[in-house]
């Protein structure tokens, strides 16, 4: 069984589009995002399209991960095909382009007869530290590379018009938009949106239980914590730190590590600081 939970969900920002849930034999951590657009088209003030598309797929995974007779992918398939739904059903006639529609990244790992099975959308990660002392890390580093190019066009335009890469979004809008365009296509990156088909090709795979120490589920807001500002070196190290310390006191330090680099130079990223979402577990 899954036991030893330590969880939260943390942001700076107005409106939190991530979320979380586990029990005694589940675990998943979604990151939602708003359409580029930037239109809300189903939700009121205090909320955003994207936290109402995570919440109901965090939902849906509330009720449905649990059915192993299923795997994930196709749980995570149908979980896209009810959110689709609803909100077509939400919209009514409203018109909207694919930049308008919000999408969710995610990671969802479950134990069944013995071996912790997993998925992986996009670049939130699962850390496994395994009782032999190795730890692996895994993600789809698909749009990493991709948002790795944009960002490169954010920094050749601060330099060449000496602005702070905050101020050097209008210089990667183009490229923002393409990427956003690029999902669930061929050149592109799988993502929970509005095609359940494409969710049944995301990086997925098991791991024996009686191999695994704990495990570690994190947004890319968290993954921050060692991945971009070297607050830990590694993900081992993350792990082992999570593993001793308060979640919430984690982020207020990346936070303030964040706020130290406000311009986003040091440390490039489109925003000041993002969601970070966090489910950490024993097995036994």
């Amino acid at each position: 069984m899954l036991y030893d939970f330590k969880a939260g969900t943390f942001t700076s920002l107005a409106v939190n589009e991530d979320a979380y849930g586990y029990s005694d034999s589940c675990a998943w951590v979604l990151d939602g995002s708003t359409g580029l657009s930037g239109r809300n088209l189903i939700s009121g003030n205090g909320s955003s399209d994207a936290r109402w598309y995570a919440e109901e797929l965090s939902r849906y995974l509330g009720v449905h991960l649990q059915d192993v007779s299923k795997p994930i992918p196709d749980i995570l398939s149908d979980a896209v095909a009810h959110c689709r739904d609803e909100f077509l059903q939400k919209l009514g006639d409203t018109e909207y382009t694919r930049l308008d529609v919000p999408c969710t990244l995610g990671v969802a790992v479950r134990l069944n007869c013995g071996v912790l099975e997993y998925a992986a959308v996009g670049d939130c990660r699962i850390i496994v530290r395994k009782t032999d002392g190795g730890v692996s890390e895994i993600y789809d580093e698909t749009l990493c590379k991709l948002d790795e190019n944009t960002l490169n066009a954010g920094i050749e335009a601060s330099k060449k018009y000496g602005l702070p890469l905050i101020k050097c979004r209008e210089y990667m809008q183009e490229q923002l938009e393409a990427v956003r365009l690029s999902v669930n296509r061929p050149d592109g990156y799988i993502a929970m949106t509005d095609d359940p088909d494409a969710v049944l090709g995301t990086l997925n795979g098991s791991i024996p239980a009686g191999e695994i120490c704990d495990v570690c589920l994190v947004s890319d807001g968290f993954s921050q914590y060692y991945d971009l500002f070297g607050l830990e070196p590694n993900a081992a190290d993350f792990i082992e730190k999570v593993s001793h310390s308060d979640p919430e006191n984690m982020y207020k330090e990346l936070f303030a590590a964040q706020s130290n680099d406000a311009s986003c130079d040091k440390y490039p990223r489109f925003k000041l600081s993002d969601d970070a979402t966090i489910v950490y577990f024993k097995l036994s």
